[in-house]
């Protein structure tokens, strides 16, 4: 199952240890509330950032009993899409055979389940706001 969510973690209390994964693409300040969603064994991939706080705090003995993970991921996108750009636009880059699915992002959701179901005919979905 996948949920998508923009909003506060206070109010997804019944969501607590449900999830093998949660990818968290908001500020720092949520690493900490992210964490009561995962299972036991469960990861949680940050690649948010922001401003303000960036401090984050948690049960260290939680942490380490229920076995969590917390990957971070940092791209430097500035440095790399001029020349992806130039690549794509030459047609060295076949954008055309990449992009299997170009959907909303209010369809995002469905989008995950798509590449997650269909790893054979869906190599890129593409969210647009």
């Amino acid at each position: 199952e996948t949920v998508v969510h923009d909003g506060d973690f206070g109010t997804l209390t019944s969501l607590h240890r449900q999830f093998d994964r949660v990818l968290n693409t908001a500020p720092a300040n949520t690493i900490a509330p992210a964490l009561a969603f995962l299972n036991y064994g469960g990861i949680q991939a940050f690649i948010g950032i922001g401003v303000g706080d960036d401090t984050v705090t948690f049960s260290g003995n939680d942490f380490h009993f229920r076995k969590l993970q917390l990957r971070s991921s940092f791209a430097s996108p500035a440095i790399y899409y001029p020349a992806v750009l130039r690549l794509m636009a030459a047609g060295i880059i076949p954008v055309a055979d990449l992009v299997t699915q170009v959907m909303p992002l209010s369809r995002a959701p469905e989008a995950f389940a798509l590449l997650r179901e269909r790893r054979e005919t869906a190599l890129k979905v593409v969210l647009k706001p």
